[in-house]
Parts: C-alpha cells; structure tokens; sequence
C-alpha cells in the first residue's frame, strides 16, 4: 500500500497544484478503503439479527455493509491505487532505479508488516480465541489454529502458507510480490499503448487464475494467484499514464455522460451478488470499482469531499489501520469482559485508529523515513 504523497515528484510537476493535489487526494480513497476493511470485519463478525431482528434495521444494515464495508473490493482499490501511484515515479522520473524502488517497497511495505506480524503474535499468543455469544463463524477464522514457529516463519517468508497470524496482510504478501516485477510493467505500459497492455494483462491475468486453480505444486499454485492481480496494478498505471486525457475527458463531459458512466459502474458492482458462469461476478466487479476509481478523482464535488483534513489523515493511518485491526479485534473480543460483544466489536473500530495513529509515528513513519536514506546512499553509489 503506497502512500501517494510520499512519492519523489520533481519539482516541475509540483509547482502544478492540480497535480499535487490530486495525488493527496488519493490517500483519502486509501483511507475510506482501510475504513471499510475494518467496518466490514467487525460487522461480519456478529450475528447483527440477534439485536436487530429480522425487520427492516437488519436487512438495511446488511444492504449497507455489503456494498460500503466489502473487504474483497477494498483490496481492489489498494492494488489499483498501488499501480496508479507507483508508476508515477517511473512516467516523472527519467532515471529510477531498480535498486532503490526495492529498498524503498521493502522498508515501506514489508518492515511494517514484520513488525505487525511479530507483535501480533506476542499480543495474541495465549488468548483462548472461541466462540463468543452471537459471534458468527467468520469470527472464529480469525486466529483459528495456534500459532507455530513454522506459520510464523511462513508469514515472514511470505509463503502464502499458514496465513492465520493476521489473515488481511494476504494483500501485502501478493503486493510485494508484484511490486518485484512492476518496473518491468511500468516500463511496458510506458512503451506500448494503453489497449495493448491492458490487452495482455487482462489474458495473462485469466491464464494465472486458472492456474491457481488447479492441481499443482503449491508454489505455482499461490504465484498464479498474486498474478492474476496484476492487472489490477496495469489499470492503475494505464490511468496515471493518461491521467491529463482523463481529466479533460470529465471536465468537457456532460451531465449525462457522467451519469451513464457513473452508472454502468454501480450495475457491475452489484453482479457480485449474482451468480455468472466463469466466476465473472468477481471480476466485472473490478471493471466497476476502476471506472468508479477514475470517476471519483476526475469529479469536482467528490474531489471536495477527498480533500477534507479528516480523509487526509485516515490516508495517512490507513496502513497502520490494516495492520492492526485483526490483532485488536481478537484481543478486546476475548480479554474484554463485562460488556456485550456486540459493543466490543463496536469499539474495534475507534481503539483500532488510535493504535493506529501511534503505529504510524513509532514504525511506520520511521520505516519510510529508513527506506528513503538508504535509496539515496544507494543511488548516490
């Protein structure tokens, strides 16, 4: 998950405040996206029925969780935010480094997620994690088997094995994974032209996903599953590459126009409650969240909203929020005693920001911070 304000713009482009703008703007969609994992879990976690009814509350708030608190979609916007951004630097930058973008994704990506994976292990071990009353059965996945010295391993190594530590950072494992490989896609989105790449990626991406899903050798199998993503990454960096098009495209679109675009993404959000053949209800889901995507930052009232100071700082948690939330969620459920569980999950959600806030100046700030005084020694080399 990159920040996008952190990225090394020139001078030239940052005198452009449309530009600068835009990209902080980005880290509020971050922000929303983290929210709703963290929303979408705690709701998922409690069977809402047994205080609500079977009325009209409860079928509203399921409405409402299913299409604002969807894990699954947020984990879409991360990767196409993380192509979008990450090619940037590659499209302003005429001479990036292999070097240095991977020093800089390891200590940006991955020393937060060791860290989280080891504290979470020391803050968890030991907790009886059961059923709680009126839990549901997904909450009984988070941390569903004791943790080993060989899944702790496994997470570290990003093995895709084992993943009970944390179960959301899966995410960052097929981001890290892809983001070894993205300077070559930055540099072939760079080349060729926006129908071809995104042409193949889409192919390759279908190819790799049926072969994850076939009986073979598990580390082909858990590479064909990171790869069937990066088309999500190629989206994004198809979009920054033609971002100016983009922009003149809604500013002389009419009224209409943007109605109609603004509702054939909505209709391919809602096939995921369908039933298609070719699994095509997970995937036009990804159509609708990437014209969505271009909508939002190309839309004068949503920009508005995207800039206000509270967005801007949930973008600047949002990691360190994806982070910790399942760690928290397990220990108030199961420590906490002398209130409904109900009111546990509730709190999740304003404890998991405050750890948070504290998570990001004390680890991952200063991990960024490394990240970037060791690609400039190494480029400097």
């Amino acid at each position: 998950m990159v920040r996008s304000s952190e990225m090394n713009v020139p001078e030239s482009l940052t005198a452009n405040k449309t530009v600068s703008t835009r990209i902080e703007k980005l880290d509020s969609i971050r922000g929303l996206a983290a929210l709703s994992v963290v929303v979408g879990h705690c709701y998922g976690s409690y069977e809402w029925k047994q205080i609500l009814g079977d009325g009209l509350a409860a079928s509203t708030l399921h409405i409402i969780a299913s299409l604002f608190f969807d894990g699954r979609s947020a984990v879409v916007v991360f990767f196409i935010l993380s192509g979008y951004v990450l090619s940037l630097s590659y499209f302003w930058d005429p001479t990036p480094t292999y070097r240095s973008f991977i020093i800089r994704r390891l200590c940006r990506i991955y020393l937060p997620f060791m860290i989280s994976v080891v504290l979470a292990c020391l803050v968890v071990t030991g907790i009886p994690h059961i059923k709680q009353p009126g839990t549901t059965d997904a909450f009984l996945r988070f941390w569903s088997s004791p943790i080993s010295l060989e899944a702790l391993l496994n997470n570290l190594a990003l093995t895709g094995k084992f993943n009970i530590i944390n179960p959301p950072v899966w995410s960052l494992i097929e981001e890290l994974r892809i983001s070894v490989c993205f300077p070559l896609l930055a540099l072939l989105i760079r080349r060729f032209n926006w129908l071809i790449t995104l042409s193949l990626s889409v192919v390759f991406s279908v190819l790799c996903s049926r072969l994850s899903s076939m009986d073979v050798p598990h580390w082909v199998s858990t590479l064909g599953g990171t790869s069937r993503y990066v088309v999500l990454f190629v989206v994004g960096a198809v979009f920054a590459k033609h971002r100016s098009q983009l922009s003149n495209f809604s500013e002389n679109a009419g009224l209409l126009q943007k109605l109609v675009i603004f509702g054939i993404g909505v209709a391919l959000y809602l096939i995921q409650f369908t039933k298609l053949p070719l699994n095509l209800e997970v995937y036009l889901p990804w159509i609708s969240l990437a014209v969505l995507f271009v909508f939002a930052i190309n839309t004068a009232f949503i920009e508005r909203i995207l800039d206000k100071k509270l967005l801007r700082n949930l973008g600047l948690i949002s990691f360190s929020l994806y982070l910790v939330h399942i760690p928290i969620l397990v220990f108030v459920c199961n420590k906490i005693t002398g209130i409904p569980v109900y009111l546990r999950l509730i709190s999740v959600v304003p404890i998991s920001i405050l750890v948070a806030i504290v998570a990001y100046w004390i680890v991952e700030r200063p991990c960024t911070l490394l990240g970037r005084h060791l690609a400039k020694e190494k480029r400097a080399d």
